[in-house]
């Protein structure tokens, strides 16, 4: 298996062999591109412990990946690690930044389930309210994407997380929608949201990255992407391109939905 972009083992793995991969197993290869240098000195029980799955969830994707155990994985993890510090003898050159926006892209749009992208259209082209909700930076990502529904007459109400946002989703019911976008699946004002929805049976809609959070676990659908988490003086400034394209995507889907309709209903 050779590293053919910026991550050390996910780049390796053809489409089919990912389709195949659970949300624990997927998981756990993110944990494993991300912190490659611990993994390899990490025995099976101690990644077991970092990951919250088992010893046999890692051995499993193991053989998914067509390693013989643990012990091939870590061979070959060491050895793109080796490639890519030779590559990257100048990690911030401007090609290896460029090589590492493109794989975090490429291998979020990898990850997206059609049948869950066209859930979500379905939900767009409903008469159901939609609510969007975010925090921090990511709030100009939900804002973008309120701006081109309500371009189209998409009526969309986009919340800044307050005691406001908190009492609203109280009185939400069936037919309201959240989208939740999250950069961690972890923020605490956006776990509240999504407990208080949920308690209401409120369809729920994340856009999370790929790990293990609770966001991902409450909601009834998920759109994974792909990132690294970066921060700086305990700010966080890890990079957003990976959810612009799915609200991208999203918004061509439902703007070809949309037209189509339109088109239909003129004939």
């Amino acid at each position: 298996m050779m590293m053919k972009g910026g991550y050390l083992l996910l780049d390796s793995i053809d489409n089919e062999v990912l389709s195949n991969l659970t949300k624990s197993e997927l998981s756990i290869l993110q944990y494993i591109d991300n912190n490659a240098s611990k993994v390899l000195s990490m025995s099976i029980h101690e990644l077991s412990e970092n990951v919250f799955s088992s010893t046999a969830t890692i051995l499993r994707l193991c053989k998914k990946l067509n390693f013989s155990g643990y012990s091939e994985l870590k061979f070959v993890l060491k050895n793109n690690l080796a490639s890519k510090k030779t590559l990257n003898s100048n990690p911030l050159s401007d090609d290896n930044i460029l090589l590492d926006l493109y794989s975090q892209v490429e291998n979020t749009g990898r990850l997206l389930n059609t049948k869950n992208i066209e859930s979500v259209i379905s939900y767009l082209l409903s008469d159901k309210k939609i609510h969007l909700f975010s925090t921090g930076i990511t709030n100009v990502i939900s804002e973008y994407m309120q701006r081109y529904l309500l371009a189209v007459d998409r009526s969309v109400v986009l919340y800044k997380i307050d005691k406001l946002s908190l009492d609203s989703t109280i009185n939400f019911t069936k037919n309201d929608v959240l989208i939740l976008v999250s950069v961690t699946g972890n923020e605490p004002s956006i776990l509240k949201i999504a407990r208080l929805a949920q308690s209401n049976n409120v369809p729920i809609i994340a856009i999370a990255p790929l790990t293990s959070s609770p966001l991902s676990q409450i909601a009834n659908i998920t759109l994974y992407f792909y990132s690294k988490e970066r921060s700086f003086s305990n700010y966080d400034i890890s990079n957003r391109i990976s959810i612009f394209y799915i609200v991208d995507m999203l918004l061509e889907y439902y703007f070809y939905h949309l037209s189509n309709s339109k088109n239909n209903n003129n004939v």
